[in-house]
């Protein structure tokens, strides 16, 4: 499970998950987390005095989280919202450090990040993107260095602190700041965007230069995509045609470059590997279909299966089965069907759900 941004969540749906089914345990007592909800809407108060007297705090309570061993353990933080001009605000306080944190300026936020990550990463975008998200990495700061071990995250999402008036400037600032974790899964850079460019590397060393912890990445463009997931393993790949036929093609990786990040280390381990169809594929037609085998050297490779607009192709579905099925028996497979894509052609997807079915071996058959 990757230590993501998506942290609160989880601990909110193990909490109910557990909670219903009576596996969990609070590792604390009420009067504990009374006294710590008391501190924290003393300090809070005494927060807003100072720097928003019109505001009222409506309620709060102890942050408690949920812990590998199915436990509650009470944090050092309180939350809870506050009515600041007839406008609701939720706000997080350290009841150590005293820090205030507000979430309400969250896309401003993000938009920042995003400027600020393009830029220092080369990477163009022609479209606001809504599968863009990050988070302030705030502490967890349990009250035990031993419990604080137990969680399944390093940090919360807590919003970003409470003093931040300029958020731009906040975010390109990364000696003043904690650091920033990014999760991005479908860019948009302009058609012919070369990737290969882009590198493990590049994403490591941001965590250093700009205080940004990349995630997860994944962009494409149709001809090459890039990928980096949890932050230690990158994919390069370049797409081109495996197989063609009037009006028909198989399409895949034909270049690919795999990178690896020892975190002991910090060192990078890089793969290559390299696609050839006439060597790699075996194409055969049937009639009504085709059986395709890949060698063994190039196993794990995976292709998809276009065609174009008024293709004859379009007039069939297809069932997806085992390469050596026996033509007498019955058809028995994984029924696939034609999606029109955003560039006009039709790629053969799962029939139900409609999701991608990459190929590696096997037959296609018409299904009337």
């Amino acid at each position: 499970m990757k230590k993501t941004l998506l942290c609160m969540c989880v601990v909110l749906i193990a909490v109910m998950v557990f909670g219903l089914a009576g596996c969990t345990r609070e590792a604390y007592t009420q009067e504990e987390m009374d006294k710590i909800t008391h501190k924290g809407m003393e300090m809070m108060r005494a927060w807003l005095d100072e720097n928003m007297p019109e505001a009222e705090i409506e309620n709060c309570e102890a942050l408690s989280l949920w812990s590998y061993d199915h436990a509650m353990y009470l944090t050092d933080y309180v939350r809870g919202n506050i009515l600041h001009k007839g406008e609701k605000m939720s706000f997080t306080i350290h009841t150590v450090t005293g820090q205030v944190y507000f979430n309400h300026q969250q896309q401003e936020f993000a938009d920042a990040v995003r400027t600020y990550l393009c830029e220092a990463a080369g990477i163009p975008f022609e479209t606001e993107e809504s599968d863009f998200s990050c988070a302030y990495m705030a502490p967890i700061c349990a009250h035990d260095a031993e419990e604080n071990a137990k969680f399944g995250c390093d940090y919360l999402d807590l919003g970003i602190p409470a003093e931040v008036q300029n958020i731009e400037a906040f975010v390109r600032d990364p000696g003043s700041r904690l650091q920033i974790d990014v999760m991005w899964t479908k860019p948009s850079p302009p058609e012919g965007t070369d990737f290969s460019a882009y590198s493990l590397a590049l994403f490591r060393d941001l965590r250093q230069s700009c205080g940004l912890r990349i995630d997860h990445i994944n962009m494409d463009n149709g001809s090459c995509y890039f990928t980096v997931e949890n932050g230690t393993e990158a994919a390069f790949g370049e797409y081109g045609n495996w197989y063609e036929e009037e009006g028909l093609w198989f399409r895949g990786p034909v270049r690919v470059r795999r990178e690896t990040l020892d975190q002991q280390t910090n060192e990078i381990t890089e793969y290559q590997w390299a696609f050839d169809p006439e060597e790699d594929l075996t194409v055969e037609q049937t009639g009504t279909g085709w059986i395709f085998t890949i060698s063994d050297h190039a196993w794990g490779y995976e292709f998809q299966v276009y065609t174009q607009e008024g293709s004859e192709y379009l007039r069939h579905d297809y069932l997806l089965m085992d390469a050596d099925w026996d033509p007498e028996s019955e058809k028995t497979g994984i029924l696939m069907s034609w999606a029109k894509q955003e560039d006009g052609t039709y790629k053969l997807v799962h029939g139900e759900s409609g999701q991608s079915k990459p190929l590696n071996e096997g037959r296609l058959e018409q299904f009337e």
